[in-house]
């Protein structure tokens, strides 16, 4: 690795900063690829939570949607990534992991009834009347919790694609 450029304020010193803020640039441009596995399922129980959101989203509940509020999400959890770069000098397979796990705090929300910033950001058709007494509630992707609940202890893996 070549020595550090002279600084550019002619102190003399050398500039340090610039050839890592250069690199944590090309590591956060392009795109990720995230994949989330609901937790506590071995086996069967893996294809029936996948089924399970892949049923919901058929049906206009779709708990995965992309929403400009969950791009704002991402974008908010690569800024704390970031700041926890540089700031806490946190490496870098650790920033990373950050991106995934605000994308999926944002997906959490949407199973509770409101959020800290309102109601959930998709757009969910409510239920049937027999669907409601039978569930003896009305919230929209919750009968039993489990989905939920596995949801929210989901593991995260945050690749670099592009």
């Amino acid at each position: 690795m070549s020595p550090p450029p002279p600084a550019a304020d002619g102190s003399g010193g050398h500039d340090t900063i610039s050839p890592m803020l250069d690199e944590i640039t090309k590591l956060f441009a392009g795109s990720f690829g995230i994949t989330i596995t609901p937790a506590g399922n071995t086996g069967p129980k893996e294809i029936s939570n996948a089924r399970k959101l892949g049923y919901l989203a058929a049906r206009d509940r779709d708990f995965l949607a992309i929403t400009p509020q969950l791009e704002s999400a991402a974008a908010r959890a690569m800024t704390e990534a970031l700041d926890a770069l540089i700031e806490n000098a946190l490496p870098i397979a650790g920033a990373i992991k950050m991106v995934g796990e605000g994308v999926l705090d944002h997906i959490v929300e949407r199973f509770q009834k409101t959020t800290d910033h309102g109601p959930p950001d998709v757009s969910m058709n409510p239920l049937r009347p027999s669907t409601i007494e039978r569930k003896g509630h009305a919230q929209v992707g919750i009968d039993t919790g489990h989905l939920s609940h596995s949801m929210a202890d989901a593991r995260v893996v945050t690749r670099k694609v592009g």
